[in-house]
């Protein structure tokens, strides 16, 4: 029946590309003037792709089979990727199908036309959401972990001649968690005097970071403190004795004896039973001093507070110039202790919540939020610069540096490059990116905040591409401030062919 629903899907995509092609999507508006103007336009391609190749999942080898495109019906816009996976025996993975979130996960977005119009709505996957001018939300992403974790988020904005507002919200899926919670916020935009002036409040909350954590198989504790994750029944060693009927008696004796752990599930952390909640709140104004079609020079100042440590910061002067197809934003950076600027960032979903493992064999369970208390006072500076030509081509690249008494730095570098297809000959759509957030300096290539990959597409053939997807992300499982050993690299990669129709 499944294999039957997924034809059916491929006939209807095929059928909405056909017609796209006979009907280009409508032209989008010309850029507005809200002040934030961080731009990351969605797709635009009207084909589709039947994608075939091999993935790993908890562990086991499956080939694929999948459905992915972007499909344009005016200002409406459907982003599927659709996959089965199958195992060696030819049977498809039920883990795929069996809850509801599983179905929103073949949602890549849906989205009602482009960022810059006068009502602009995505939902589904977010490559690069900021909320203001970035003391909060500096380009956060909910695609970190994909394909091998998805998210089903939402990004919003509004725009008038004197009012204006935007949103994002991480995950939906976490609403239907065993302990619903979500990474929300948004901001409010007064116009007073039109284009010319913008006045800006943001909150932004994280409900509860311990959903950050990973539990494969729903039991409340956390993947690596789990002794077998993939097994809601096993947690301990001790219950694998008591799920195999072992009295108590016999069990107090192997732990006696010194053959079995004393550790009981009770005395583990658990996610469903804890709760850390993380606010942000600020204010921001921008000028716009020349404000044309091709030319753009603004002013601004910005403002924000974490409730729970008191710490603050400010950005101020800061200065925007947009000329053509490039932008350039540079502004002077202070920040208290128990605070960084752009908390909820690019590698956020990877920092939000983490287990280190102790020498003695207990665990220690750090949040952001948390990490924040070793934060110390800073000044410096922040700039960006990004560039689209044609949407052939597009570069993104920001660096901030902050200095502290003790000549303590906090630094962040990233950047990304993107090529389409029809750039250069024979190379599909392509991109190469890298990114390391707050760290002292960047001799350590390897922490916790860094992501770095690249996705190649070869043409072997007229609407046909081999796809290379590779990428890296860290973790510090021992806590000893260093990356070592496959243990603490996680790649995630995938090879596969897609034809475009």
């Amino acid at each position: 029946m499944k294999k039957i629903l997924l034809l059916f899907v491929f006939a209807i995509c095929a059928s909405l590309s056909a017609q796209d092609q006979n009907n280009p999507a409508e032209e989008t508006p010309a850029e507005t003037t809200e002040s934030e103007d961080a731009k990351d336009s969605a797709p635009s391609s009207t084909g589709i792709s039947l994608v075939a190749g091999a993935t790993t999942a908890d562990g086991k080898n499956y080939q694929v089979l999948g459905i992915r495109g972007d499909f344009p019906l005016g200002k409406l816009g459907l982003g599927l990727d659709i996959q089965l996976l199958f195992d060696e025996s030819g049977a498809i993975r039920k883990d795929d199908w069996n809850e509801v979130k599983d179905y929103l996960d073949k949602i890549y977005y849906i989205r009602w036309a482009q960022k810059g119009d006068p009502f602009y709505i995505r939902v589904g996957g977010l490559d690069f959401t900021t909320i203001g001018y970035g003391a909060i939300v500096w380009g956060y992403s909910n695609m970190v972990e994909y394909p091998t974790y998805r998210r089903v988020g939402t990004e919003l904005s509004v725009d008038t001649d004197y009012l204006g507002a935007e949103m994002f919200l991480n995950d939906y899926k976490e609403l239907i968690n065993n302990n619903p919670s979500v990474v929300a916020g948004g901001r409010l935009i007064l116009k007073p005097l039109g284009n010319l002036l913008a006045i800006g409040g943001s909150v932004v909350s994280d409900f509860n970071q311990y959903n950050g954590l990973r539990d494969s198989d729903k039991d409340g504790y956390p993947d690596e403190i789990d002794l077998e994750p993939y097994n809601s029944r096993v947690v301990t060693e001790k219950d694998i004795y008591t799920s195999r009927n072992v009295t108590a008696g016999t069990i107090q004796e192997l732990i006696d004896k010194g053959l079995l752990s004393p550790v009981d599930r009770s005395q583990l952390f658990k996610i469903s039973e804890n709760k850390q909640t993380v606010t942000i709140y600020g204010a921001d104004a921008g000028i716009n001093i020349l404000n044309t079609d091709f030319v753009r020079f603004a002013i601004y100042s910005q403002w924000a507070q974490i409730a729970q440590t008191k710490g603050w910061g400010y950005a101020a002067p800061g200065v925007m110039v947009k000329v053509g197809p490039a932008r350039f934003t540079i502004d002077y950076r202070y920040s208290t202790d128990k605070f960084i600027f752009g908390y909820f960032n690019n590698s956020y979903e990877l920092e939000r919540a983490s287990v280190t493992k102790n020498s003695d064999g207990t665990f220690t369970i750090l949040t952001k939020l948390k990490s924040m208390e070793n934060e110390k006072s800073k000044r410096g500076v922040f700039a960006s610069f990004d560039l689209s030509l044609f949407d052939l081509l597009k570069f993104r690249t920001s660096y901030q540096m902050l200095m502290g008494q003790n000549k303590q730095s906090d630094q962040s570098l990233g950047a990304d490059l993107s090529v389409k297809d029809g750039l250069i000959p024979l190379v599909s759509d392509s991109k190469a990116y890298y990114v390391q957030n707050n760290v002292t300096d960047f001799r350590h290539f390897k922490t916790p905040s860094t992501i770095y990959g690249v996705q190649f597409g070869f043409k072997v053939a007229s609407g046909v591409s081999i796809v290379a997807d590779n990428m890296y992300t860290f973790e510090d499982k021992d806590g000893n401030g260093l990356i070592s050993g496959k243990e603490e690299t996680n790649r995630i990669f995938s090879i596969s062919t897609t034809s475009s129709f």
